[in-house]
């Protein structure tokens, strides 16, 4: 017998989105409506993210940092739907810490 738990929480209880440098280590925690004001680079060691850099500015090599980019503008988009006027809450799946 297989048991299976999960956590599945909406994007309005994301409390913060986490951001940890490759190069020295430090973690930067943003509240997600705040994502905007996310720098483009670390803040202890100034290591460039390439987080503000558009597409058409990205090298193919780097085409990612642009697209966690995206992907943050979106997030904070999201969690301002209603879910009444879209007709779906967007819900996150996590497995559960072990």
């Amino acid at each position: 017998m297989t048991i299976e738990r999960r956590l599945i929480v909406g994007l309005g209880d994301i409390t913060a989105v986490v951001f940890e440098c490759v190069h020295c280590g430090v973690r930067v925690a943003i509240n997600p409506d705040d994502l905007g004001t996310l720098a483009g680079k670390c803040p202890r060691c100034s290591y460039t993210w390439g987080l503000v850099e558009p597409v058409s500015n990205v090298p193919p090599t780097n085409l990612s940092r642009s697209f966690i980019s995206d992907f943050t503008q979106a997030l904070m988009k999201i969690r301002r739907l209603d879910p009444q006027t879209v007709g779906f809450r967007l819900l996150l799946e996590f497995k559960e810490p072990e």
